[in-house]
């Protein structure tokens, strides 16, 4: 079988910026996000190869994911590559348009470039490409793009474990997140695979005060105040650090010395060692620090409704990333702490986003096949797990029985550092070498797992 690695690159540009252009911006609200937009070009995409064996869901008008599904020539493993079609909201400091999908310097900008149409381009074309060579997987392939990824899955993945189990079920899924170099403290360059991720247990606080005329304060319950006196104790008490398998497992991959490996992995060095360590890297900080705990992030305020009224409630809404095994109990211990013992009677809480999560292992078979694969394009490439401080839709899959890894292949010029800084960010974008690794990467992927599944 002859591959055409340029002409599914091309392929894989071209509708990457028909994606981008198409703006399908999630504002966390059921008549935003208009997937359908997205899902129809991609239909238009696989139909053009000859591909008719497609499915869409529609939870909610115009929320809409598409699977493809190309059934396998016997009863092999079956892999998933899986996707979203939302992105999020732009930002007011782009000096470029983050909706016309401009190449420039080598570079596709635009909002959702990175995060994360480019796979959702690049895993399409390279199955179109496969299929319309002649070549059959073994096992069944499934090509998933799911709504709703940016507002938390709710008109997406969470609505199709729930309601299609079986449609969507497939033995090893590969997503969001990873396939870029991890700068490790020793000089070593290896490339992320995501393993393990935290999960989201969102917080709305409601808190009560006291109504009054804005010019006599003294002795009232401003309700202002009281959420002040909460954000700064969260501020002053973040939650202490705790070393999980997943966290271990990541700090082993980095193969670092014996004595920075203990100390890594002691919850109180750790503290002692991340302020001095965020000097010479602040990216490798933030992230260690965000998965050795539970975060507690304050992030939306809204009270009062005229400058001369005391505000009598306000809403506080709370970012909150638990660990493995962390739920609601440990959310509300850690808030109770948080509220001072005279406004006890005047704060609740309630959870607006609370999810389990359950990883997966670095060391299964399947990531020695990812390992194999980039070896053949890159050779010197290594890969190493990365617990993901945010979440992804491999959340939900895994609750299926799914085994689900993050990763692309963005090359050894793009770091954490870039991902830190474009993902979410302003002047979004991917290089067209990642493009190119990335499509090669899927298409031979696929083709390397049916050969042992």
């Amino acid at each position: 079988m002859e591959v055409d690695y340029d002409e599914i690159n091309r392929a894989s540009i071209d509708l990457l910026r028909k994606l981008i252009q198409n703006r399908c911006e999630n504002f966390d609200t059921i008549d935003s996000g208009n997937e359908i937009k997205n899902a129809n070009a991609l239909i238009k995409f696989f139909e053009s190869f000859g591909i008719h064996e497609y499915e869409v869901f529609e939870p909610a008008e115009k929320r809409t994911s598409l699977l493809v599904k190309i059934k396998g020539t016997d009863r092999g493993k079956s892999l998933m590559y899986e996707s979203h079609l939302d992105v999020v909201p732009e930002t007011s400091n782009w000096t470029i348009d983050p909706f016309d999908a401009e190449i420039k310097d080598d570079k596709i900008y635009g909002r959702g470039a990175l995060d994360m149409l480019y796979l959702t381009a690049t895993q399409a074309s390279a199955i179109a490409h496969l299929i319309s060579s002649g070549w059959k997987p073994k096992g069944d392939l499934y090509y998933l793009a799911v709504a709703d990824e940016e507002g938390g899955g709710k008109y997406g993945a969470e609505w199709l474990i729930n309601n299609v189990p079986d449609k969507i079920r497939a033995d090893y899924m590969i997503g969001e997140a990873g396939g870029f170099t991890m700068d490790i403290p020793n000089g070593k360059k290896k490339i992320a695979i995501m393993t393990s991720e935290k999960s989201p247990g969102f917080t709305k606080v409601n808190i009560r005060g006291t109504s009054g005329h804005g010019s006599l304060p003294y002795k009232v319950d401003n309700a202002l105040h009281i959420a002040a006196q909460i954000i700064k104790n969260i501020e002053n008490n973040p939650p202490k650090p705790i070393i999980t398998d997943s966290y271990k497992e990541m700090i082993d991959g980095m193969e670092l010395s014996k004595l920075t490996t203990y100390f890594l992995k002691s919850p109180k060095i750790l503290e002692k060692i991340l302020p001095n360590l965020h000097k010479s890297d602040p990216t490798l900080a933030r992230l260690l620090h965000g998965i050795s705990r539970m975060t507690v992030t304050p992030t939306v305020i809204n009270g009062g409704n005229k400058l001369n009224v005391i505000p009598d409630t306000v809403e506080l809404g709370l970012d909150i990333r638990l660990l493995p095994d962390q739920g609601w109990t440990s959310i509300e211990s850690y808030l109770n702490k948080m509220i001072p013992n005279a406004y006890q009677e005047n704060v609740q809480y309630e959870p607006i986003v609370l999810q389990d999560n359950i990883s997966d292992s670095f060391y299964d078979p399947f990531v020695t096949q990812i390992q194999q694969t980039t070896k053949a394009i890159i050779p010197n490439a290594e890969l190493t797990p990365m617990f993901l401080s945010g979440v992804t839709d491999a959340r939900f899959f895994r609750k299926l029985g799914m085994k689900c890894y993050g990763y692309g292949l963005l090359g050894a010029n793009f770091s954490s550092k870039h991902m830190g800084s474009l993902f979410h960010g302003d002047d979004e974008y991917v290089p067209l070498e990642s493009m190119y690794l990335t499509s090669k990467f899927f298409t031979n992927f696929a083709v390397d797992f049916y050969k042992t599944n």
